[in-house]
């Protein structure tokens, strides 16, 4: 079975060995400061607002929007074997919807994301909504790792009820529907794993971040493709004219025309 019908069938795939181990040490060196400055503004209470620091604050660490955040992690998001792979599952143009890293917490009672949950915002026979895990570090059954229910992503009842941990080694891509069925196991040991989250939409959907917000014009002639597709520059619905401008041409037009 190849690695698209797999996915298709079961919901999930585990690619083994993808990053190299001079790549996970860079990627966790970074992941670490910028935890150490979420760290400083929970501190000073600037983050005690945020929703996003309110959903998670009980479930572990998580840092979120890391595309806006620092440009360290763009090879990541556009990183060729899961690009391949994910023009073929979504078989349409796609974009970069949500970038995360998240930690679990050694807890003594269950929490929201223990429970089975989707998080495609609804069910259809169609691959709308992926999600790439690449661990920085062990995914373990001591430390908490996903459970999913093998097939729970068809609108249609064709899974089994079959359910699967995902254990994983750092550097290996879990590549996921976001309505396939799953939750975070809770740890029976403290031991860190690191994971950032990327997820991927239909180019049509609204992403949960609008990340042409994010660069000025003199960052996008900066960035490579498939970047400036993944941003949402050259496919998102546009709020207004001017906009339209720069999200209806390709790559190489856009930085052509853009304002000095």
């Amino acid at each position: 079975m190849s690695h698209i019908e797999d996915f298709n069938t079961h919901g999930f795939i585990i690619l083994k060995n993808i990053l190299s181990k001079r790549q996970i040490e860079e990627y966790l060196s970074e992941v670490n400061l910028l935890y150490a400055e979420e760290q400083d503004k929970i501190i000073s209470c600037k983050r005690q607002q945020d929703i996003d620091y309110l959903m998670y604050g009980n479930y572990g660490d998580h840092i979120f929007n890391v595309a806006r955040k620092t440009r360290k992690f763009d090879n990541l998001f556009s990183n060729e074997t899961l690009i391949k792979l994910l023009i073929s599952l979504f078989d349409d143009k796609f974009i970069l919807t949500q970038t995360e890293v998240r930690r679990n917490k050694f807890a003594q009672q269950e929490v929201g994301v223990n429970k089975f949950h989707r998080d495609g915002r609804f069910t259809v026979n169609k691959n709308l909504w992926i999600v790439a895990f690449w661990p920085l570090e062990n995914i373990t059954l001591e430390n908490g790792p996903t459970e999913v229910i093998c097939g729970s992503h068809y609108l249609e009842e064709k899974n089994d009820g079959i359910k699967k941990l995902l254990l994983a080694n750092a550097g290996d891509l879990i590549v996921m529907n976001a309505n396939l069925l799953h939750r975070a196991t809770q740890m029976s040991k403290d031991i860190s794993r690191w994971v950032v989250i990327n997820t991927y939409n239909h180019w049509a959907l609204k992403p949960a971040i609008d990340h042409t917000e994010y660069f000025r014009f003199s960052e996008i002639q900066n960035l490579e493709n498939p970047l400036v597709d993944l941003f949402g520059f050259t496919s998102q619905p546009p709020s207004d004219e001017r906009k339209r401008v720069y999200t209806c041409i390709t790559p190489d037009e856009l930085k052509k025309n853009l304002p000095l």
